[in-house]
């Protein structure tokens, strides 16, 4: 519920309250104070608009009683398509997920658009989700489908044809818009979301409630109309894209549904080990407000040395900089180290503290994916974001029910592995038919010694310099990712040395890179490498011609592994979570093994779709453990022979992929 500012004295009033306050008593002071709020006219404007809008286009009619919402169904159900959208009433108003987690919510509206009509169904009246059968294997599109997905599949429904204009505009788009911006984009429709938060339990909802949800509904059909002719006028790997990234709809939805277990014990003893490394830090900086940037200047000042001064990053007014990021990169130089460790530590606790606490449900997390949520095309994830989870010790946090245990896939150096297929370097690709480690090779070369004998740090200062500069990286920003990355500190001088040195390694792949930027300025995009999901560019690009083909089509392989698995697996196992090219999965201790050939044959599957005859020598590590940070160890990695099922799913999935590709044009 949104609240209006009000008068000193005057009890707090929603937004919705005002509304129907304003329909009792129109000449009421406080009314009409409010409604002269800027934000209130221009809410209020676009509902006027709105209202115009959906009578140019449909007609509304509301259904609160199960006699007539079956005969209501029947009708939809033979049309060619339908637009959804619902709204959902909050279980536990004090609970940050409530209302947008299916276990923490109530579907309080099901809204249904076929281009005419628009019935709105009242839930809570209805009190039946029978009346919804019919239109299961109807053509239904929603915006972020996702939702809808698993708020239908938490009372055992599921769509057989669901489509999304969320990811219909994600491949012209660049990104995952939001439907008013999409509307504005696409429609010229001005939405206001202001009663997107309003509530929706109330008993009588409002006029204007009933159609802001309306609209949602309409502008959904819509703009599955605009996307579609946008697709006949295009090159079909604009809808095989689009194809490709629904077809993850429903495997997220099962993930998601099964939380990810979280023992808060262990969480509680680590918050107290940052909090009392937090205090240690700050006793040595003796700052009074450690939050001021101009005690922090004057620390600095005082500690640094002048070249370390000179060297300091600075603001735009010429003050030295306080930022987190300039104050993490510095954690090498002894007398700025305690500052950086303290901020550090503070931000951990601000966002994995008691924060990841108060987003648990029954004991476990349920993290927000979204299909193509990064601009590379890799997922995006929320609430909490596991894709940058704290490390040293942080995953031990994740750990398995009595019974269960995690069994983590990690594709090996798969970056690197796509970087030389792309450009056919032959150093690259003839390290990974050998079996060769190449963070070992080429910390050999850095160090002048035989690969038997590097060293553990040597093999991550190389490791630095191998995915530190696949993507353009001059050598002051390769000093600062070795250092924040990997905690290896480099001088400059010695950045330079080994950027000269990587270029002379693998000069194949740095006749890509040019070549490549040339190309992507030249199209103004890149595609990724199996559905040729498209990134456009309004202006040149240098590091983004370059990571967008490895990244994307890095994404590939992981989720056509989660396709995989969601098809595959057997009682009892399913995926847990994902960290970019890292899968895990749960299953019961009894079925470990199981788990790790099915975790194997789908990176596989995904690897040998996505790269045919490409070499694959130790694509896959898999880890099983109690923890993930356990399943996850160099201790816990299994050696598992190929299955035969490896060796079929190539061929497998490719006829799977031809018998759709006329529809979709994947």
């Amino acid at each position: 519920m949104r609240n209006l500012p009000t008068r000193e004295g005057m009890a707090m009033m929603s937004y919705e309250d005002w509304l129907e306050q304003r329909r009792l008593d129109p000449n009421n002071e406080e009314v009409m104070r409010v409604s002269k709020l800027k934000n209130i006219w221009q809410a209020e404007g676009k509902a006027r608009n709105l209202r115009e809008w959906l009578a140019d286009r449909v007609t509304l009619h509301t259904v609160d009683n199960l006699e007539l919402a079956r005969p209501v169904a029947i009708k939809l159900a033979a049309c060619d398509m339908l637009g959804l959208d619902i709204e959902t009433a909050k279980t536990d108003p004090c609970h940050p997920q409530s209302g947008l987690n299916p276990k923490l919510s109530r579907i309080r509206l099901i809204q249904y658009c076929d281009g005419t009509d628009c019935y709105i169904f009242d839930q809570f009246k209805i009190n039946s989700l029978d009346w919804i059968q019919p239109l299961l294997s109807v053509k239904t599109v929603a915006h972020n489908a996702l939702f809808e997905a698993g708020h239908f599949m938490q009372q055992g429904m599921v769509f057989s044809n669901l489509h999304d204009s969320m990811l219909m505009g994600r491949v012209f788009f660049n990104e995952n818009r939001a439907l008013k911006d999409l509307a504005e984009e696409c429609l010229d429709l001005g939405l206001d979301k202001t009663l997107q938060v309003s509530d929706w339990a109330r008993p009588k909802l409002l006029r204007e409630q009933l159609e802001y949800a309306a609209a949602d509904a309409v502008v959904a059909f819509e703009l599955a109309n605009v996307f579609d002719q946008w697709f006949a006028e295009n090159v079909p790997h604009y809808r095989g894209a689009y194809t490709f990234l629904c077809s993850l709809i429903y495997p997220l939805s099962r993930q998601i549904s099964k939380g990810v277990p979280f023992d808060v014990e262990c969480h509680n003893r680590i918050i107290t080990d940052w909090e009392q490394a937090r205090d240690d830090a700050l006793g040595q900086i003796n700052i009074d407000n450690p939050n001021s940037a101009q005690q922090k200047q004057a620390w600095l000042a005082q500690a640094l040395s002048d070249d370390e001064l000179l060297d300091w990053p600075l603001t735009d007014n010429g003050n030295l900089s306080t930022a987190r990021e300039a104050l993490e990169n510095a954690s090498h130089i002894p007398a700025a180290k305690p500052l950086a460790e303290y901020t550090r530590i503070t931000s951990r606790l601000s966002n994995f503290g008691l924060k990841v606490q108060a987003q648990l449900i029954d004991g476990r997390l349920y993290p927000g994916y979204q299909i193509a949520g990064m601009v590379t095309g890799r997922f995006g994830c929320r609430n909490p974001n596991m894709q940058n989870m704290p490390r040293s010790g942080f995953k031990r946090c994740f750990s398995a029910p009595e019974g269960f245990v995690f069994v983590t896939g990690d594709l090996s150096q798969v970056e690197l592995r796509v970087a030389g297929i792309l450009s056919g370097d032959d150093v690259i690709n003839a390290a990974y038919s050998n079996g060769e480690d190449l963070h070992r090779s080429m910390a050999a070369r850095m160090s002048g010694k035989a690969p038997g004998d590097v060293t553990k740090a040597e093999r991550t200062a190389a490791k630095a310099v191998n995915f530190g500069l696949l993507f353009g990286a001059g050598a002051a920003t390769l000093q600062r990712q070795a250092v924040s990355s990997y905690g290896v500190a480099m001088s400059l001088e010695e950045a330079e040395d080994y950027r000269q040195l990587f270029f002379e390694t693998y000069p194949q792949f740095r006749e890509w890179q040019q070549d490549i930027v040339k190309t992507t300025n030249l199209h103004e995009s890149s595609k990724s490498n199996l559905i040729k999901l498209t990134r456009h560019y309004d202006e040149d690009v240098y590091t983004h011609a370059m990571n967008y083909p490895i990244q994307s089509s890095a994404w590939e392989v992981l989720a056509l592994a989660i396709l995989y698995v969601d098809k595959h697996a057997g009682e009892g196992i399913h995926i847990s979570h994902h960290v970019y090219d890292e899968l895990t999965l749960l299953a019961p201790e009894p079925k470990a093994i199981e788990a790790a050939h099915l975790l194997r044959d789908a990176f596989y599957h995904g690897f040998r779709t996505c790269f045919p005859g490409a070499p694959d020598w130790n694509l896959v590590e898999i880890g099983v453990g109690k923890t993930w940070e356990e399943a996850g160890s160099e201790e816990a990695i299994l050696l598992l022979e190929e299955s035969e099922r490896a060796m079929e799913i190539k061929t497998l999935y490719i006829n799977e992929i031809s018998m759709s590709s006329g529809a979709s044009g994947v």
